[in-house]
């Protein structure tokens, strides 16, 4: 395979045909990395309660208290933000799916005629939305399975000492087993399942092309996705290394500085919002607008990525014709 024309082959088609970034965005959105931080506190006798000395209001802090003594209201709040946080997940995920398939099929008709159009990226999206997702789901499950065993028997362990928060011995105690259950299940789980997920996003990245540009099913699909893995090792190897590093390059040329700012603006107003409810607004909007800016970003990597991964597979299936056919 000549990997230098491959890689310009595939730039030139999505700088010819920048509607795919477009595409190339919705993925981003739905299947990008997520940030964020944690906020320990714990609430004292006198926290939700007094004249105001941090910085609420007294009705306000009397509100609070209320909300927070009612325990099945507490729950039932818990409930439902994780079901519109479980909505707006599967939502994302259904538009990444139908983005990649999009990609698929209009990188192709961009390899053939050299140009084109939004509604070939959006029927193919619509009509092949579903079985992408279930071939995301089923290849990333098992990762999610071994990470959530890691990070449950991690919080299982936390349970207890927040159940004794009032004994100190007891405190220490359960403080020992977390620190167990963090080095002995969670962070090997973590390395284990990102291990593991590497070779499932690759086979995942094929069995895709071969939904969409073969018009297979989703089994035959994953099947089809794995000889031509197996079938062409070394060369899905040297494409997969190629993005390692161009991944390397942007995590440093854009990554970096992003970073940089939301160190420069985020925990500050987090911790501003810690004290004031009037700083919530600003840092929700600050937080979006750099997710925004950051998907705009990995648009143009999305693109390349399914541009150059759908143009290496039609080698790979007309070389696996060829065999075939010469057998």
């Amino acid at each position: 395979m000549q990997y230098g024309t491959l890689l310009s082959r595939a730039w030139h088609i999505i700088w010819r045909n920048k509607i795919i970034w477009l595409f190339g965005f919705l993925a981003a959105l739905g299947s990008g990395g997520g940030g964020g931080g944690n906020f320990n506190y714990r609430f004292g006798s006198g926290d939700l309660s007094g004249s105001g000395e941090n910085g609420l209001p007294p009705e306000l802090q009397r509100q609070l208290a209320r909300f927070f003594s009612d325990q099945t209201l507490v729950i039932t709040v818990i409930v439902i933000i994780a079901l519109i946080g479980l909505v707006i997940g599967l939502v994302l995920a259904l538009l990444a799916a139908l983005s990649h398939s999009a990609m698929v099929d209009m990188v192709r008709e961009a390899d053939e005629t050299e140009t084109t159009r939004f509604s070939t990226g959006w029927r193919t999206g619509l009509r092949r939305m579903l079985p992408t997702f279930v071939i995301r789901f089923l290849l990333g499950l098992p990762t999610f399975i071994i990470i959530m065993a890691g990070t449950g028997a991690f919080l299982v362990s936390f349970i207890p000492l927040v159940s004794r928060a009032g004994f100190r011995d007891a405190e220490r105690l359960f403080a020992g087993g977390m620190l167990a259950t963090l080095f002995l299940c969670f962070l090997p789980a973590c390395c284990l399942g990102i291990l593991l997920d590497i070779p499932l996003r690759v086979l995942e990245t094929l069995s895709i092309r071969a939904l969409v540009l073969e018009d297979r099913g989703v089994l035959g699909s994953i099947r089809r996705g794995w000889n031509i893995l197996t079938g062409n090792l070394g060369d899905v190897i040297v494409v997969w290394l190629i993005f390692f590093l161009i991944g390397i390059g942007v995590a440093v040329v854009v990554g970096l500085p992003l970073t940089a700012i939301a160190f420069a603006t985020v925990f500050p107003l987090a911790f501003m919002a810690a004290t004031s409810p009037i700083f919530v607004v600003p840092l929700v909007l600050v937080g979006l607008l750099l997710g925004l800016l950051s998907a705009a970003i990995r648009s143009v990597v999305e693109a390349y990525s399914s541009s150059v991964w759908t143009l290496a597979y039609r080698q790979f299936a007309a070389r696996s014709a060829t065999v075939t056919t010469t057998n």
